[in-house]
């Protein structure tokens, strides 16, 4: 199958406006191309939320992508990578079934909430020290009314973070590989082919979440795809959440007059596709 007649519009992924603010150029791909073929990538780009669901269960898409890491680096002697090559290839995110079912079953006991409970003085104590938690602060700080509906009403928290992970979530998406040949959402994918499941631009799909680009603390349901789907959800999201709870608590009552800092440039992005954060996020208060 072929990738070339995948795509007319070449859209630039890597712009650096784009990783600025990458959801208008999401919304456009997601109403023009939804499962887009990324030619400077060589990547195919999964915009709609039934599409990237759909692909965190489809056991035609590999999780395991040290194979194809290793194939890409042409004229590299393999002996001076073992190490990078061992531990690629351990990682519980890169194994498919039945070794990354194992590998889970033997994790899951330290992460189930009755074990992360012994953590939670110790996640207390260092977010006193460190509160740091930018993607959220920036998320509240840019919408006043939803951040003062939060002081008021403390109990909206678990909402809140629910809201905070859907909005602007810190992984924009997750890699998969192709094991055979197959199709989605009207295009042919070959065997072999990395396709990208797009977390962030699923997650202000309309189809799915009305008004997607309004950020609502108290939004329900919220079915967002944060911390993916299927074998692969996220191992430590019990832990997540309960961090990004003791966080913003902490911050509502020990910065209730948080704001940006007028006098430096509020925001400086860190320049990366896989990971959104921020090199800089200037606060007073």
């Amino acid at each position: 199958m072929s990738n070339l007649n995948s795509s007319e519009i070449d859209y630039d992924l890597f712009a650096p406006e784009f990783l600025f603010n990458s959801y208008p150029l999401y919304k456009l791909i997601r109403s023009k191309d939804p499962v887009y073929y990324y030619k400077k990538g060589g990547f195919w780009y999964l915009t709609r939320y039934k599409d990237v669901e759909a692909s965190y269960q489809d056991t035609r898409l590999s999780s395991d992508r040290s194979s194809l890491f290793v194939q890409q680096l042409e004229g590299v002697d393999l002996n001076t990578i073992q190490n990078f090559r061992f531990l690629m290839g351990n990682m519980m995110v890169e194994k498919d079934p039945p070794h990354h079912t194992q590998l889970r079953k033997i994790s899951l006991p330290g992460f189930l909430p009755r074990a992360l409970e012994n953590w939670r003085s110790i996640i207390q104590e260092t977010t006193d020290n460190l509160l740091d938690i930018p993607n959220g602060i920036n998320a509240l700080l840019n919408h006043p009314h939803e951040l003062r509906r939060l002081k008021e009403n403390p109990e909206l928290i678990d909402s809140a973070i629910e809201e905070m992970i859907r909005f602007d979530a810190a992984a924009t998406h997750s890699l998969r590989v192709a094991k055979e040949n197959l199709t989605i959402g009207g295009k042919e994918i070959s065997a072999g082919s990395v396709v990208a499941l797009g977390i962030a631009t699923a997650n202000h799909d309309p189809e799915k979440f009305e008004n997607p680009e309004v950020f609502n603390i108290t939004r329900s349901p919220n079915e967002h795809l944060g911390f993916g789907k299927g074998i692969h959800f996220c191992l430590g999201s019990v832990l997540a959440r309960m961090e990004l709870k003791i966080c913003f608590s902490t911050l509502l009552k020990r910065m209730p007059n948080l704001m940006f800092d007028p006098n430096y440039t509020p925001v400086v992005k860190r320049n990366s596709l896989a990971f959104k954060g921020f090199e800089s996020l200037r606060v007073k208060f």
